[in-house]
């Protein structure tokens, strides 16, 4: 058990959770990394953990300089997203923590390290349907939904957060990501199922509630919707594959 220290630094931080669910605030901001899933804190913001280390929890983690991460030149990340191949970004932050332990390595390989890991980011970044530079009212409406979609939230009170007119934030939206805000919602719910499926034994219905679903029905009747198998399937198949893998 523990907490993510509160602090303000004078580097960035970027946080890669592989297990378990990591919250943060940062300048007022809530975040829940979720598995799979990377934040990075920018430098003289206050930030500190408002959820404690779950005994599962794992995440890796490393502060670095860098000056284009907002995307200033070659390099544009996210502040927060998704990626596809979560085996080779691990493999890349333990490349990168292995050589730290020996004493040998130079600051030189160090830095090659790091924007190894920063471009891997970025690239995974932008096959996720966050891709490119978003209006800043978008992007505060992505924030939401990847860091609430387990609490009750809608099109109404995302709207009523930012300040904007329900109808004109969906069309917006719509017209930038090609989905309605619920069927955002609905989507970010369902990956987040589909992880907890592959990665725990809970029972589908526990599940369900914890992804925000308050009907294990509905919630099925969704996940085969957007998966074409029904929840016990998926688990299955995953199953299989592990063990064959």
């Amino acid at each position: 058990m523990g907490l993510h220290p509160d602090r303000i630094i004078t580097s960035y931080e970027v946080l890669f959770v592989v297990k378990g669910i990591l919250g943060i605030v940062e300048d007022e901001t809530e975040y829940k990394v979720h598995p799979g899933q990377f934040l990075i804190l920018y430098p003289h913001l206050r930030h500190y953990g408002n959820l404690p280390y779950a005994p599962d929890l794992q995440f890796f983690w490393l502060h670095f300089h860098y000056h284009n991460v907002k995307g200033d030149l070659s390099i544009s990340i996210p502040k927060y997203a998704g990626i596809e191949n979560q085996e080779r970004v691990k493999q890349l932050f333990r490349w990168y923590l292995d050589d730290r332990e020996n004493i040998e390595q130079s600051t030189e390989k160090a830095v090659l390290l790091i924007n190894h890991i920063l471009i891997e980011l970025s690239t995974q970044a932008e096959k996720t349907p966050h891709k490119g530079a978003l209006p800043y009212l978008l992007e505060q409406v992505a924030i939401i939904i990847a860091t609430h979609f387990d609490k009750e939230i809608s099109t109404k009170k995302i709207s009523e957060t930012v300040q904007c007119n329900p109808d004109y934030l969906g069309r917006i939206f719509k017209q930038h990501f090609g989905c309605t805000i619920t069927e955002s919602i609905q989507r970010q719910r369902i990956k987040y199922a589909k992880t907890e499926l592959m990665n725990t034994c809970d029972h589908v219905n526990t599940i369900a509630y914890s992804c925000g679903f308050k009907d294990v029905g509905y919630f099925r009747r969704i996940f085969k919707a957007l998966t074409g198998v029904t929840p016990g399937a998926y688990r299955k198949t995953f199953s299989r594959i592990h063990i064959n893998t």
